[in-house]
């Protein structure tokens, strides 16, 4: 048997917007700018602060933190829910358990599946605390789980973050091409493909 882990943002749903605006929202509580901001796709949150406010203090960041969970939370219904990722999770689910994992926090992912009604797809959904749940940890829980060999697990995501997470454990990684100009880096369980609705037919072959 197989089983699928699913990234979220980028892969499920489009909220980048919504991070743009509950971000500068943050900021500007703290009298800081977003000019000049920078993105580092896949990298969790609180690095990404700091990437670009090096010079934050831990309080500081704290709250801009709140700040950005509690706009995004106000203005979930602005993310877009992809057309191929309730067809896709409808068909594999039936078929092979599957799973979340997502650099969001637990606040923002819990009101993301709420508004799309995605909870029950999931046996068990890995968000953001204290570090990116991207690891070995979540590998061995998922596993266990569902009843499913470690190398067995396929991660289904969109960018290098996803796919360093597979290449680390050595696992199939399957990466749906929503946008050009993502920079991937090289790895020979890599998987491209450009809807969802591809790992179908995938799920149904058992790999």
């Amino acid at each position: 048997m197989v089983a699928f882990l699913f990234d979220l943002e980028g892969t499920l749903v489009f909220a980048r917007h919504v991070h743009i605006s509950a971000t500068m929202y943050s900021l500007s509580k703290k009298k800081l700018s977003f000019k000049g901001f920078k993105s580092y796709p896949g990298v969790d949150y609180p690095t990404l602060i700091k990437k670009n406010y090096p010079q934050l203090q831990d309080e500081d960041l704290e709250e801009i933190i709140a700040n950005e969970i509690e706009y995004f939370v106000k203005n979930v219904s602005k993310v877009i829910l992809f057309k191929d990722t309730i067809p896709t999770l409808k068909e594999i689910y039936k078929k092979i358990p599957i799973g979340l994992v997502t650099n969001e926090y637990e606040q923002e992912v819990n009101a993301i599946l709420t508004n799309f009604k995605l909870s029950k797809f999931f046996k068990k959904v890995y968000y953001y605390k204290k570090g990116s749940p991207k690891n070995f940890q979540t590998l061995s829980d998922f596993s266990k789980r569902v009843s499913c060999p470690i190398p067995k697990i396929c991660v289904v995501g969109d960018t290098n973050s996803d796919v360093l997470f597979a290449k680390k454990y050595g696992l199939e990684c399957y990466v749906v091409e929503r946008f050009k100009g993502n920079k991937i880096v090289e790895y020979e369980r890599i998987h491209f493909i450009k809807t969802l609705l591809d790992l179908i037919d995938i799920s149904s072959s058992g790999l």
